[in-house]
């Protein structure tokens, strides 16, 4: 692929994550990812894919710690002085009612949803300008006005919160960084699975495509963002039209 070649991506090990991944690295980019705790998978994706030939790596990485971010970002522009694309889509959920509100708990929310992704962007900017590159942030539909959820209110509020970071960003980086975002719904994946029978149906059917979003849409959105270069300051919502029935 002619862009992009040099990729970054937070939270690759599973989910969506780990088929950016797949989907970036045998489009010909190298790929660095990065995995919280679940190591045994990143390695996982790192072996098969460096087994089939293309140039990947994966790094431990708790974007809840600046400290952590400092360092990988430092080592990660010592390797690349510049950067095609870099994508925020470390996270993690949360279901607290808010008559248990916690401050804590909230701010670990908004530390792993939507600082990470800020300061992740702002110490990679300087190479992401040097390509020209590209940032999009993984948000969700949950971000989205008035389709925040009761019981993931912590979630809900750090995922819009991402969605005006991208907006505001874009205009900063102009014309240098193009910035995006992708406000997914409900995805097959294996956490998605784990759901209750009744409640895995109640998605499939709010959806207006009566099915669940596949990890390999999300990586063809995410294509799209990077490839076409009159698009920044968006969100793209990736849900099969379930906002629009629900």
């Amino acid at each position: 692929m002619t862009e992009p070649t040099r990729v970054v991506i937070t939270g690759g090990s599973n989910g969506i994550g780990r088929a950016l991944v797949e989907h970036f690295a045998r489009k010909g980019a190298q790929v660095t990812f990065t995995y919280h705790t679940d190591e045994a998978s990143a390695r996982h994706v790192q072996d098969t894919l460096t087994r089939e030939g293309h140039a990947v790596t994966c790094e431990a990485l708790d974007v809840t710690s600046s400290a952590q971010l400092q360092r990988f970002a430092t080592a990660l522009s010592d390797r690349h002085a510049a950067l095609d694309a870099l994508i925020n889509n470390a996270g993690v959920s949360d279901n607290t009612p808010f008559s248990a509100y916690d401050r804590k708990d909230w701010q670990d929310s908004l530390n792993s949803n939507f600082f990470g992704a800020v300061e992740l962007s702002h110490h990679l900017e300087a190479p992401l300008r040097r390509a020209q590159g590209s940032i999009i942030n993984m948000s969700s539909i949950r971000g989205l006005t008035e389709h925040g959820r009761a019981g993931v209110m912590a979630y809900s509020a750090a995922k819009a919160a991402l969605l005006n970071f991208t907006t505001t960003l874009a205009k900063e980086l102009a014309p240098h960084v193009r910035v995006n975002a992708i406000a997914p719904g409900f995805v097959d994946t294996r956490m998605l699975r784990a759901s209750p029978p009744d409640r895995l149906e109640h998605f499939k059917q709010g959806a207006l495509i009566k099915r669940l979003v596949t990890c390999e849409e999300i990586t063809q959105a995410a294509e799209f963002l990077f490839t076409c270069r009159a698009v920044t300051g968006q969100t793209l919502v990736v849900d099969g039209g379930y906002t629009l029935g629900n």
